[in-house]
Parts: structure tokens; C-alpha cells; sequence
């Protein structure tokens, strides 16, 4: 699960997965599993001068390992997961340790990973916009609180039909950081 907090003015998110594999890269460039390790957390900290705007993508490109500190550099994305490269300190040779941070608990020793260079959301979990976002329909770019049920929307793969929509109020004093109440 994937999470954005804020600790003083700086953004960060955290995604903790319930298993850690290490990976071989092989010659011809696939990953297989050699290692299953219990818990596993990754950690992306941003700056004081992170905004996010509405269709922004947010592009994690490293994070440290909770155990050492070691800067690992993200590289690649699995449906449930986050694929990443470790410099290897102990090596003669410059090599790389290169591991899987995921919920996933069913990969198999010697089992090749897919993976996508582009993250990717999970069906389940359900799209947010703010008022005024244009969705785009089959009748055009429609305002988002001016969708319903039935309505026909533009996704990844084509035409979706609106099964159910929800919503919620934010004042904006309950989006102000701890220290900012």
C-alpha cells in the first residue's frame, strides 16, 4: 500500500510491501527470483519544494533501505510491487543487488518476473478527482461532479461504463500537516 504524508513542509511517500525478493538479472535481461525475505519498506522522501496539481504523475526514481540506508534506484514496476536496484558495497566489481518490494507472497524461487517500466494502478483501487476535472465520455470532456452511473468514460482500454461514484468534502483546515493546526 502506497501512502503520501507530510512531515514538516516536505512531501513523502511510503510504500510497505509484506515480502522482499532478491532477483537475478540474467543475460537476457529477465529477472528471477533467488531469495523470499519477510517485510519489506520503502521510503521515497521529497523536498520543501514538492506540489502535486491535478494529472500530475508522481515518478518514484529512488528510496532508501530502512535496514543500511543504502540508496536503491527504482527501475521498474510489477502489478503489486516495486522493482529496484541496490549498489552491492561488498562486490569487487561494480554490480548491483536488484530486489522486489511487493504484497505478493506467491513468487517461487527461479520463477521469471514481468514487469513494466511505467507504474500502473490496480483496478481496485478506485480513481479521486476534484470538482472542474474534465473526464473525458463518449459525448466529450464532461466536469467530473457532472457524471452518473451509466455514463460511458475513456479509460486505459477504451470505453468504461460509471459504476458507481462517491464523494466527499475536505474543509481545508483538515489538509493542514500536525504542526500547521
Amino acid at each position: 500500500m502506497a501512502k503520501i504524508f507530510t512531515v514538516g513542509r516536505s512531501i513523502m511517500v511510503s510504500f510497505t510491501g509484506s515480502y522482499l525478493y532478491y532477483l537475478d538479472l540474467q543475460e537476457d535481461g529477465q529477472l528471477v527470483v533467488t531469495h523470499k525475505i519477510g517485510a519489506a519498506t520503502t521510503t521515497v522522501v521529497g523536498d520543501n519544494d514538492d506540489f502535486f496539481r491535478a494529472d500530475e504523475m508522481v515518478r518514484i526514481t529512488q528510496h532508501y533501505n530502512d535496514l543500511h540506508g543504502a540508496l536503491r534506484k527504482t527501475f521498474g514496476f510489477t502489478d503489486d510491487g516495486i522493482l529496484y536496484a541496490e549498489l552491492d558495497e561488498g562486490a569487487e566489481e561494480l554490480s548491483y543487488i536488484y530486489g522486489l518490494a511487493t504484497t505478493n507472497a506467491d513468487y517461487e524461487i527461479g520463477q521469471t518476473i514481468s514487469y513494466h517500466t511505467e507504474p500502473s494502478l490496480p483496478e481496485s483501487a478506485p480513481p479521486c478527482f476534484v470538482n472542474g476535472t474534465l473526464i473525458e465520455t463518449d459525448r466529450g470532456p464532461v466536469p467530473v461532479e457532472s457524471l452518473a452511473v451509466g455514463d460511458r468514460v475513456m479509460g486505459s482500454s477504451g470505453l468504461r461504463t460509471v459504476k458507481w461514484i462517491g464523494w466527499r468534502n475536505y474543509h481545508a483546515r483538515s489538509l493542514r500537516t500536525p504542526h500547521q493546526r
